[in-house]
């Protein structure tokens, strides 16, 4: 019969898995939070103007996200998710014909719903 293996042994063996397992828990941690904070550099840099009027919205932005400069006629749907390819939050101006515009990525989803409900008010007061 063989040998037993030294209890020693078996227990540098295991803190050398969990200590090689955590590493790599928190590597791809680090580089999911550097992709994140990326995008939210990127959006900081984002400039968009809206002027709200009772007939339209009208819409000028630049930045890395691209430049845009539309005019959106009411009626359209307003709403914040996801932009399409980027790991950020926007708003969504959906016009009943035309392209969807995205806005303000990388706000979180409180300030998104708040600039949403603003415009929604400025629109019925105008």
């Amino acid at each position: 019969m063989g040998a037993a293996q030294p209890r020693g042994l078996i227990v540098v063996l295991m803190i050398s898995v969990g200590v090689f397992f955590s590493a790599m828990i928190l590597l791809v941690w680090w580089l999911e939070y550097r992709d994140r904070m990326d995008v939210i550099e990127r959006a900081a840099l984002q400039a968009t103007v809206v002027c709200v009027t009772r007939e339209a919205v009208f819409i000028e932005t630049v930045g890395p996200f691209g430049k845009a400069s539309e005019t959106i006629a009411h009626p359209f749907k307003l709403f914040a998710r996801r932009m399409p390819g980027v790991r950020a939050e926007c708003l969504h101006f959906v016009p009943r014909k035309g392209k969807t515009v995205h806005l303000f990525p990388g706000l979180s989803h409180g300030e998104l719903c708040w600039i949403a409900a603003e415009i929604r008010t400025a629109m019925n007061a105008a």
